[in-house]
């Protein structure tokens, strides 16, 4: 019922990734913290060309009561928004990105993000790619071990909450400087 993914290339080493279904355990006073601290104040963008996965995404971020959230419909828009924010000083703290969109994708608005980022000297704001085309080549293209990392993390749609919670506090534990 798990998973195994293997990324290698040549002359670079591998990188495998193991998922284990397991039964889940109450969680602990820590853990509740970790979580509430990661979350307070978050700033997050939903980008989807279809509205009703933006209000299925919306109502996970509400049940994390995450309350400040942008939409965007396609790449363009959502590259003109995260730098908007920016400049504004007001910059995001996640992503959600779908990948199959009008106009410019989510790999490729992605990537622009991730260009500005470097050109501004600023962290990666994490991005959770989202797609109902799963196709290992493509998440391979998003979650690269060996080049640039567009997303964090690639979840499948139909997205469960849990599924979109729990990558949403691995990708935001993951980037911060000093991850608890």
């Amino acid at each position: 019922g798990g998973e195994i993914r293997a990324y290698s290339e040549e002359g670079q080493g591998s990188c495998f990734m193991v998922c284990i279904p397991c039964e889940q355990v109450a969680p602990t006073s820590r853990i509740l913290s970790e979580e509430s601290i990661l979350l307070v104040n978050m700033k997050v963008m939903i980008v989807d060309d279809d509205t009703l996965n933006v209000d299925i995404l919306r109502q996970f971020m509400h049940r994390i009561n995450v309350t400040s959230i942008t939409t965007a419909r396609n790449g363009i828009e959502a590259y003109n928004s995260y730098c908007r924010a920016v400049e504004n000083g007001d910059p995001l703290t996640l992503i959600t990105m779908d990948l199959d969109m009008p106009f410019m994708n989510g790999k490729e608005a992605s990537k622009k993000i991730r260009m500005f980022e470097r050109k501004k000297g600023l962290a990666h704001c994490p991005i959770i790619m989202i797609s109902g085309h799963c196709i290992e080549t493509e998440i391979n293209e998003c979650i690269n071990p060996y080049g640039e990392v567009l997303a964090q993390t690639f979840l499948k749609k139909p997205v469960t909450f849990e599924d979109f919670r729990r990558e949403a506090l691995i990708a935001l534990k993951n980037s911060r400087k000093n991850p608890f």
